[in-house]
């Protein structure tokens, strides 16, 4: 059994203490120890919200799906545990493994970057008490050097994500079908509007396909991937609109 993040005391004062102990349905376990690439995404709010992200569900199981991948999950506290967990020098920690995300092997992925309030406090949860534990001079040039240090594993990190996933747009033509081209093919592809919308009244604009299971708006090809019209309800190829992808190599 796992050791939780928060002793038995913390979770008895706070509300819904199941939203900080992970293990529910669906959630991937997995030996660190046997992967070569391991980090966070991190949701800035609480986990009811997070949880119910179609983005972070999405990436969640395609990044999951591959052996040499972990990715795991970190949602910011509620306004009762915040305190506690400042007051008691607790990091932010991952839900699967409910080890700090400071902890070197696991880096920060942030997303939904436009809520840079609520980021900035759980970066100062995670480098706050890196920088405690390991003061030698100043305080200062103690989170300095944290803050340099976590920005170079992220470098790193967003470097093999870029080996990984190849990024791009296409515009809509209005055929049945269009053939997107990589040079390679890929395992997965997602596709969405250029304004993130997967979909709009009862029209379908975007989908996740894979080699084994093709979606109505996109499929799997070799050396790249054909975008679909199938019917008025699923179209991944409207002339109205550009879209843009994620293809997984």
């Amino acid at each position: 059994m796992k050791k939780l993040a928060l002793s038995d005391e913390i979770l008895l004062t706070v509300q819904q203490p199941a939203r900080y102990i992970g293990g529910e349905v669906n959630c991937v376990m997995k030996n660190p120890s046997l992967v070569d690439i391991r980090f966070a995404m991190c949701f800035p709010d609480v986990y009811e919200i997070g949880m119910s992200h179609l983005g972070i569900q999405i990436l969640y199981s395609m990044f999951n799906s591959r052996e040499d991948i972990y990715c795991e999950r970190v949602y910011s506290p509620w306004m009762d545990l915040d305190p506690i967990m400042r007051e008691k020098n607790i990091p932010l920690f991952t839900l699967e493994t409910q080890e700090p995300v400071n902890g070197g092997t696991v880096t920060r992925e942030m997303l939904a970057q436009e809520l840079q309030q609520e980021i900035a406090g759980k970066a100062e949860q995670s480098a706050v008490q890196a920088s405690l534990s390991a003061l030698s001079g100043s305080l200062t040039d103690s989170m300095q050097s944290t803050v340099e240090a976590m920005n170079a594993a992220d470098a790193e990190t967003n470097a093999r994500v870029d080996q990984l996933f190849v990024f791009g747009t296409y515009e809509g033509d209005g055929e049945t079908s269009q053939f997107i081209s990589l040079g390679f093919t890929p395992r997965a592809v997602l596709i969405c509007r250029t304004d993130g919308a997967f979909s709009q009244a009862n029209l379908i604009y975007g989908g996740l396909a894979t080699a084994a299971s093709p979606a109505k708006t996109v499929e799997i090809a070799k050396n790249g991937f054909n975008v679909l019209s199938s019917s008025s309800l699923y179209n991944g190829n409207n002339p109205m609109y550009t879209f843009k992808y994620i293809a997984l190599r």
